[in-house]
């Protein structure tokens, strides 16, 4: 058995060929909501920070066949902020699933694994799988999601893992110039954090 991590704002799904031998995992979830869901034709993680526009979560669940088991994983201790905005997008996925009842699960560990059996609130015990490019990843979906009007629900989702193998990196919603405009807006308004941040981590994203 074999288990493919999942990342903040990204997407992975195994094929129901492979769910006996592969499984999906994430972790470090904080204010952040996490999607599993068990369909016909595989099964399905999204790690969504509330920012993932629904109209990408819709198009994925249709990989997957007919849905028949959601569940909705927070860490209650630290999902506050938004809750609200989590909860909106857990209805509009009822709607689209036609599934009314998800299954609410606490991830005080912040992880979760799932395969074709169920799910666990812990690392698996088995080889865990992780993208390459890793640490460019993360810093685009972080300059995607910081760059992206707070609860918009604009950001792309990182299709990750397609059932086969890894996908090619994400693109930057924003280009550098974009961002370093709003960055020294912000500076200009006293929030300094967007413009040393972007500049610190230029290396990251060209």
């Amino acid at each position: 058995m074999k288990y493919v991590e999942i990342t903040q704002d990204g997407a992975g799904l195994v094929l129901a060929k492979d769910a006996e031998t592969m499984g999906l995992y994430t972790k470090d979830v904080e204010s952040c909501a996490v999607y599993a869901m068990w369909g016909s034709e595989g099964i399905l993680m999204i790690h969504d920070t509330a920012q993932i526009k629904i109209e990408d979560i819709s198009a994925l669940v249709r990989k997957i066949g007919k849905v028949k088991r959601i569940l909705f994983a927070v860490n209650k201790r630290l999902e506050n902020h938004s809750r609200k905005t989590h909860n909106e997008k857990r209805q509009k996925l009822s709607n689209i699933t036609k599934v009314k009842k998800m299954e609410i699960v606490d991830l005080p560990s912040g992880m979760l694994s799932i395969d074709h059996l169920g799910f666990e609130i812990t690392k698996p015990n088995y080889e865990i799988y992780s993208f390459p490019n890793k640490e460019k990843r993360l810093k685009i979906m972080f300059y995607n999601n910081l760059f992206s009007p707070t609860n918009s629900q604009l950001v792309n989702v990182d299709f990750q893992f397609d059932g086969t193998s890894f996908t090619d990196l994400p693109k930057l919603q924003k280009n550098i110039e974009e961002m370093r405009k709003i960055a020294m807006q912000k500076a200009r308004e006293g929030d300094s954090d967007f413009i040393n941040w972007l500049e610190k981590d230029l290396n990251h994203l060209t």
